[in-house]
């Protein structure tokens, strides 16, 4: 299946973020998740889930700790158009930065932030600001579900702006 729209960039950074970021350990890139609503505890969550082909369902992305690190792109509900779609896209990172830098200490959130940095720079993305810590997952579920400690997880995003087309002669 072709990608078309705004899957086309996303899939090209995540391409990219999956060939050289952390290439020597074991991250999971999910590309784009779908913001999937619920109630819980009495509050509305968003869980960002992805679509497993080979098993046909939603899984939801989850802090695994079997992995050294997890990053997925959240596309906010709301887009502009002046011409070009314009939509605000946040792009997450959960690293273990123990396994990802070990001998950079206190620094190492730092070296994560650059090298992100570094990549999406060169996309199509425009980074608007960066957010650290718990707040960066606050409107998922995993804060929601008791999850305060996320040890040994360092959770961080980039907010995003991101013009796109859709090219609308590209059917399948």
């Amino acid at each position: 299946m072709t990608n078309i729209g705004i899957d086309i960039p996303i899939s090209e950074l995540d391409g990219v973020f999956t060939s050289s970021l952390w290439t020597d350990k074991d991250v999971a890139f999910y590309g784009r998740i779908y913001r999937n609503e619920r109630t819980e505890e009495g509050s509305q969550v968003i869980i960002p889930e992805t679509f497993d082909y080979t098993n046909e369902e939603y899984v939801e992305v989850l802090l695994d700790d079997s992995h050294d690190g997890h990053c997925f792109f959240d596309v906010l509900p709301d887009n502009e158009f002046d011409g070009l779609y314009i939509a605000n896209v946040r792009i997450l990172f959960a690293v273990n930065l123990l396994e990802l830098y070990p001998s950079a200490g206190v620094r190492a959130t730092e070296y994560a932030h650059r090298d992100v940095k570094n990549y999406i720079d060169l996309s199509q993305f425009t980074i608007e600001r960066l957010v650290r810590g718990a707040t960066a997952f606050n409107d998922y579920g995993y804060i929601s579900q008791n999850r305060q400690d996320m040890h040994p997880f360092y959770l961080f995003r980039y907010d995003t702006r991101l013009e796109y087309e859709i090219n609308i002669n590209c059917y399948e």
